[in-house]
């Protein structure tokens, strides 16, 4: 492997370590709404049942 290959393999891999924690925040942001209304919701249902 000559040098220009081993210094552009690791631009990709330093643009990877960039783009991850993006990518896994917002994961992370939708999964935590999801769960919010699931929990929601469920309040909702025990509130018309005590009713």
């Amino acid at each position: 492997m000559n040098m220009e290959t081993r210094h552009a393999i690791e631009r990709v891999k330093r643009q990877r370590m960039r783009l991850n924690p993006f990518s896994t925040g917002t994961h992370f942001n939708l999964d935590i709404s999801v769960r919010l209304d699931y929990f929601i919701d469920i309040k909702k249902g025990l509130q018309r049942s005590e009713d």
